[in-house]
């Protein structure tokens, strides 16, 4: 069972970014024109499910299922399952309103589901795409063998810039890709150090380049094999104490005018 989460989203009346997170890497955004956006939403237990193994166990709770909210756009950075949930994506995509972007890796996927191609735009690093009032850049991202067309994000809305990193490993030289478009208000990144991604160390050393207003770890906590270790990266960022930053709580909120007060340093 949910705890209300979608019709706290329904029930927004003004007009300003909310932005809300998910768990993993997954958030939803809702912008002044009540337009929704929801990127590598993990809804479901596949992971165990089709690894079949406890380490990839959920552990976090559910918030939100598929049919519960519809989605203006989704964003699917790479195929693995809890990044293109395969139980949650074909749900979601029975709105004929739709739209997904995704990686090219996640193309087999999209035949497999009988997900309609003609609303599905598959993205590459270096596209840019104006989806309703959303200005998507898809950046640089290595995720290595594993999803090598993965891509990272940069979602340029309301007056807002969002850095979503991706499943990537640490690259300093990329600090200018992620800034190219302006100063970053608000920036995702693993913590997790598993499958190739930023581990706490990298993460904090990668904000001090990109220098984002407020940073926000992620993808930890939700399976016991992704790592991730939310005391240690605490720890890390008593070194930092000019980084505004803040763990997010499922379903935790941050409206644009308040992204500055909902922070911790």
């Amino acid at each position: 069972m949910t705890n209300g989460f979608a019709d706290t989203v329904k029930g927004i009346s003004d007009h300003h970014l909310h932005v809300f997170f998910l768990g993993q890497a997954g958030f939803v955004l809702r912008n002044s024109k009540g337009e929704l956006l929801g990127n590598d939403l993990y809804l479901s237990n596949a992971c165990e499910k089709n690894n079949g193994h406890v380490g990839f166990k959920r552990l976090l709770p559910r918030i939100l299922n598929a049919e519960e909210l519809s989605f203006h756009y989704l964003v699917c950075t790479h195929q693995h399952d809890d990044h293109f949930d395969p139980e949650s994506i074909p749900v979601m995509m029975s709105n004929p309103e739709t739209l997904l972007f995704c990686s090219e890796g996640c193309r087999e996927l999209i035949f497999k589901y009988g997900i309609e191609e003609s609303r599905v735009r598959y993205q590459r690093v270096g596209d840019e795409v104006q989806a309703g009032s959303y200005h998507l850049h898809f950046i640089c991202c290595d995720h290595g063998n594993q999803a090598p067309d993965a891509f990272g994000l940069v979602i340029e809305i309301d007056g807002v810039r969002i850095l979503e990193v991706g499943d990537s490993s640490f690259h300093s030289e990329w600090a200018e890709v992620y800034t190219k478009y302006g100063e970053i208000d608000l920036m995702f990144a693993p913590i997790n150090g598993e499958f190739g991604n930023l581990t706490g160390e990298e993460c904090a050393a990668l904000a001090q380049l990109v220098k984002p207003k407020l940073l926000v770890p992620c993808h930890f906590g939700m399976c016991a094999s992704h790592g991730g270790d939310a005391k240690a990266f605490f720890e890390i960022m008593k070194r930092y104490p000019m980084q505004d930053w803040t763990f997010l709580s499922l379903g935790e909120e941050l409206v644009y005018k308040d992204i500055r007060q909902n922070c911790h340093s």
